[in-house]
């Protein structure tokens, strides 16, 4: 293979080294057309001295060890330096050795603009062949895409879809509602129509996949989308949201599969930035639960506010494991901490309370399962309440400034034994008004993809073919 290579760079080389020669020569049977007398001796005469010139700036800007195959920019401007380095020494030694008498001074014009020409010409039509005869061999494999959306976001698709030979699908066409952009190409995809065109896009190029490349798109565009290609084995994929690209979290090429909370007819609710970082910045933050769903999704949020440190309790050794790793790519500066620990051990809460002093605290454990809990009343008790007092006391004893407890909808009316717990625990909460920790009590109401929701249920059962059940032929 290195043999293979090193022949290849042979290749490369001779290849420049018979440009310079081919540019040389043009240049004189150019720039001297027309002329009556003749300067072909010149020619002869300095044609060794030229080509040596080049040859000596070609191998010190390494033209020759650039990929053909991936030419761009950088490799023009290699070349445009190395060919005007080498014209420049030229020019001094024809100066030097004859000071230029009778040697034509248009041709030194006229050989560099061939010679770039041709250089260049030479390693981008290589590239545009063996695109083209990639394109043709991935077309053939690959699965076929629509791109919602020719805006930037839509062009940056197209690009790496067409020029990325490690893409996974192939770029057919756009959609867009914008009719300047009708019948466009756009790096020789053409924009087909219009979004409500989707299905019979979809079933006239045979789509395989359709991309929604609008980063700002709404949560209606999403569920027209969605349910165009409902009917079909046609996925859908969108792209990052811009905060994530603005912040260098995610590049607009890299795909998603379409979010649940997108095909929800209801808004989800988003975290007022300012209010969060007032009291999270730089204060010690223990969160309890933290292996959970939602105790893992706020240690993930806590940690974009720059906290001094994060302590992690929670009960479960693998659980705990788990949220660690996922937070490791998080970038911050905060300290991390493990502890392995019920909340129901008040006498070790209250050392871990005691090692850290924390300043805010986020009380996410609890039993959930409705279904378990009613079969485990006494741990539901337990875990929920106790667990929650003691908390609660840990906190007030160690001048925790706040406490957020985390409740359910559920507790409302309560009609069963988790419901019933966390309606205590919230009146726990609010019996406390006498303590210098301020304690406020959270109803989570729908948290989408927790652990034990019905989301991951459905999703499971979707990918096993279905079918799809509830619990009761009256839900929705």
């Amino acid at each position: 293979m290195r043999r293979f290579w090193r022949g290849r760079r042979d290749i490369l080389f001779l290849s420049d080294v018979a440009c310079a020669i081919v540019s040389y020569w043009l240049s004189f049977v150019v720039g001297l057309s027309g002329l009556e007398t003749s300067f072909y001796h010149v020619f002869a005469g300095t044609l060794s001295l030229a080509v040596g010139c080049r040859i000596l700036f070609f191998l010190l800007f390494k033209l020759h060890k650039a990929s053909w195959k991936y030419a761009s920019i950088t490799e023009l401007e290699n070349i445009l330096k190395a060919v005007a380095s080498s014209q420049v020494c030229i020019i001094a030694l024809l100066v030097f050795i004859t000071r230029l008498s009778g040697y034509p001074r248009r041709v030194f014009i006229i050989d560099a603009m061939l010679l770039v020409f041709l250089l260049g010409g030479t390693r981008f039509g290589f590239r545009m062949i063996s695109n083209r005869r990639i394109r043709r061999k991935r077309g053939r494999l690959l699965p076929r895409s629509l791109i919602i959306g020719a805006g930037d976001a839509g062009e940056a698709i197209a690009r790496s879809l067409r020029y990325g030979n490690a893409g996974s699908c192939v770029a057919v066409g756009f959609l867009d509602d914008d009719p300047v952009k009708a019948g466009l190409r756009i790096h020789g995809v053409p924009v087909m129509g219009k979004i409500v065109d989707l299905p019979s896009v979809i079933e006239r190029e045979r789509i395989d996949e359709v991309i929604i490349a609008i980063p700002s798109a709404t949560r209606i565009l999403k569920r027209q989308v969605f349910a165009a290609c409902a009917q079909t084995q046609v996925s859908v994929k969108t792209v990052p949201n811009l905060h994530d690209v603005i912040i260098g979290k995610r590049q607009i090429s890299d795909l998603n599969e379409l979010d649940t909370e997108d095909v929800l007819g209801r808004e989800s609710i988003s975290t007022d930035v300012e209010k969060a970082s007032g009291y999270l910045r730089g204060k010690r933050v223990l969160v309890t639960g933290a292996g959970g769903s939602i105790g893992g999704e706020i240690c993930k949020q806590v940690l974009e506010f720059a906290p001094e440190s994060l302590i992690l309790v929670g009960k479960g050794e693998n659980s705990l494991h788990d949220i660690r790793l996922q937070l490791a790519p998080i970038h911050s500066e905060a300290r991390i901490y493990s502890v392995l620990g019920s909340v129901t051990n008040k006498p070790k809460m209250s050392a871990v309370f005691a090692q850290f002093r924390p300043h805010v605290v986020f009380h996410a454990a609890a039993h959930k399962h409705v279904d378990l809990t009613e079969v485990n009343c006494d741990e539901a008790v337990l875990n929920n309440v106790m667990g929650t007092k003691n908390i609660l006391d840990v906190a007030d004893e160690h001048g925790v400034e706040r406490v957020v407890v985390i409740s359910t909808d559920k507790a409302a009316d309560p009609t069963s034994v988790m419901g019933c717990t966390k309606r205590i625990v919230e009146m726990l909460v609010s019996s406390r008004k006498e303590s210098d920790t301020v304690a406020v009590g959270v109803r989570f109401c729908n948290v989408l993809d927790s652990k034990g929701s019905v989301i991951p249920t459905f999703r499971r059962q979707i990918e096993l073919g279905g079918p799809v059940t509830v619990t009761d032929k009256r839900m929705k």
